[in-house]
């Protein structure tokens, strides 16, 4: 699970704790391309662009620099990119056209890899997994969108979502969060 990271302002980070490698193993990934990881400059645009910063215990732009450091662990640790919203706003006002976005779901793909995800990740899969959606619709629900005129939500098919899970290798997600539980 992600475990919160504090950096202290003072905070003294070991050079032989710092993965060198990190960067160049980004550079592997098929969305990342060298300008996103080279072209940053640090000016803030990104940090600036987005409108959840005030829940992040990283920035972007610190996430960029820590990157470059080799911090991987730092940044794989953060919520901040489980928290994205994937507005992408940041990627688009950056004058480096830096891809921070692309960036931040390759560090979820790699931080899950290493078991460090949210605890409400599983829980929402499992949701999807049972229902076929992200929330059970309740009566009330139904009474509301009869008011409103609107069709009755499908009867769930888990046939379908099963299918999903298993074409697009979820099954396999969830059968890890499924053994975590063991």
């Amino acid at each position: 699970m992600v475990k919160n990271i504090e950096i202290t302002p003072n905070e003294i980070i070991e050079v032989e704790n710092l993965n060198h490698n990190f960067k160049n193993e980004l550079l592997k990934l098929p969305d990342i391309d060298i300008k996103s990881l080279k072209y940053c400059f640090q000016c803030i645009t990104c940090t600036s662009s987005c409108p959840i910063t005030h829940a992040f215990d990283l920035m972007p732009h610190q996430i960029m620099r820590m990157i470059s450091l080799g911090m991987d662990q730092h940044v794989l640790n953060c919520n901040t990119i489980w928290l994205c919203l994937t507005c992408y706003l940041c990627q688009e006002r950056c004058p480096q056209s830096v891809k921070i976005t692309d960036i931040f779901f390759a560090l979820k793909n790699i931080a899950f890899t290493q078991g460090q995800y949210p605890k409400g990740l599983k829980n929402f899969t499992e949701t999807i997994y049972k229902l076929g959606r992200s929330i059970e619709i309740t009566d009330f629900q139904e009474d509301e969108r009869e008011d409103l005129e609107l069709p009755e939500v499908a009867p769930f098919d888990p046939k379908k979502t099963k299918l999903i899970f298993e074409k697009s290798g979820l099954m396999n997600i969830f059968k890890k969060f499924s053994e975590e539980d063991d």
